[in-house]
């Protein structure tokens, strides 16, 4: 076991670092990497940074790094204002960073994210950064791997999303309060009818901001699913309820199949209900007026499949990419209907989704589900 106030000196740095580097194509390479990666010693004090460490250390030139530990290299206040250094505080037991280096120390890759408090020069500032170790063995000595990235400005895009759809969606709830009283209270028929639209539209505006940030949420593994034993065709119905009204439905028919039947699964309703109302909004914007568009489900061998068809087809160019991010027929920044559907689909309900489409038969979208997802 490693005493944690344990450093090797300047000798033995120099050696292993150069072991390390072997000849200058090796720090070349490592300098092309645009990461931030490291190369310890068994006692967490850096042998080799490259250039993107450097960047990240606000060291330009590299020679003070050698020797120093991650919080000692990354300023962290923890680190800098304890004689023991980084790793020798009660604060460090926490440290994310450190655990991933022991971690590798010990043999196991480890990944974590750490909250440092840095002595800048312009006065302390919070940033978080993302920390992967692995072992490795150079010149017969075993080392530490490391990368790093700065998460600051992800972690702080996501606080401001959280903000922003907390606050938009509490005055978007008042709108549709409002309206429902205006619809209540309407002197005429008229005036009913516009309050209703109002609260409708201001429903339909809910569930799109909850899809992006539900989209957010499982792109970066947040999402949290909810199973419960639920009826094929309840869902069914309830997804035609919902859109029955809505402005891509005008002109065309949403109906469902009279084949669609009962299974009973288990599955999250709110995001199944997501991913079928995408395949509904995307049948009936791919339709013209006049077009009916038909939603069911059927049972499959230890599972459901629910689909939905439209008589449109969609290009060669479209079918290879209808599930890429940011990708759509319906101009830019209309990509994420597709996208979500088999990214919540394939990884947070377990199942499988697909689509066929051709001039003959038209186009239909499919996600199948197990009956119980494995946990």
């Amino acid at each position: 076991m490693l005493n944690p106030t344990d450093r090797a000196g300047r000798a033995e740095l120099d050696a292993l670092s150069t072991a390390v580097l072997g000849s200058g194509i090796v720090r070349g390479l490592l300098d092309a990497i645009p990461c931030p990666i490291a190369v310890l010693n068994r006692q967490r004090q850096i042998l080799v940074a490259n250039r993107a460490f450097r960047r990240l250390a606000a060291q330009p030139d590299g020679e003070e790094l050698l020797g120093l530990r991650i919080g000692e290299a990354l300023s962290c206040t923890r680190a800098m204002g304890n004689p023991g250094g980084c790793g020798t505080s009660k604060g460090c037991r926490s440290c994310g960073s450190l655990q991933a280096v022991a971690a590798a120390a010990s043999g196991h890759p480890r990944a974590a994210e750490s909250t440092l408090k840095r002595d800048a020069d312009a006065g302390a500032d919070w940033t978080d950064v993302g920390i992967t170790c692995v072992p490795i063995a150079i010149e017969g000595h075993d080392l530490i791997l490391l990368t790093a990235q700065d998460l600051f400005d992800r972690k702080r895009r996501q606080a401001l999303e959280r903000i922003f759809f907390h606050d938009i969606l509490n005055k978007i709830g008042g709108i549709q309060g409002l309206g429902s009283l205006l619809e209540t209270g309407a002197a005429d028929r008229e005036t009913s009818e516009l309050a209703g639209m109002v609260r409708s539209m201001a429903a339909e505006l809910v569930e799109d901001i909850d899809a992006q940030r539900s989209v957010g949420a499982a792109e970066n593994s947040t999402l949290r699913t909810n199973p419960e034993e639920l009826d094929s065709f309840q869902v069914v119905d309830a997804t035609l309820r919902m859109y029955l009204n809505h402005v891509a439905a005008a002109g065309r028919t949403l109906i469902a199949s009279p084949a669609a039947g009962h299974v009973r699964f288990r599955s999250d309703r709110k995001l199944l209900v997501r991913v079928l109302g995408n395949m509904v909004k995307n049948g009936l914007e791919a339709s013209r007026p006049g077009d009916s568009v038909i939603l069911g489900c059927d049972p499959v061998p230890d599972g459901v499949r629910f689909w939905v068809h439209n008589p449109g087809v969609m290009s060669a160019d479209a079918q290879l990419r209808v599930f890429q991010r940011s990708y759509s027929t319906k101009g830019a920044g209309r990509g994420l209907g597709t996208y979500s559907m088999k990214l919540i689909t394939e990884q947070y309900l377990r199942g499988k989704i697909g689509f066929e489409s051709t001039s003959a038969t038209g186009t239909t979208f499919h996600a199948t589900l197990p009956v119980a997802p494995a946990a």
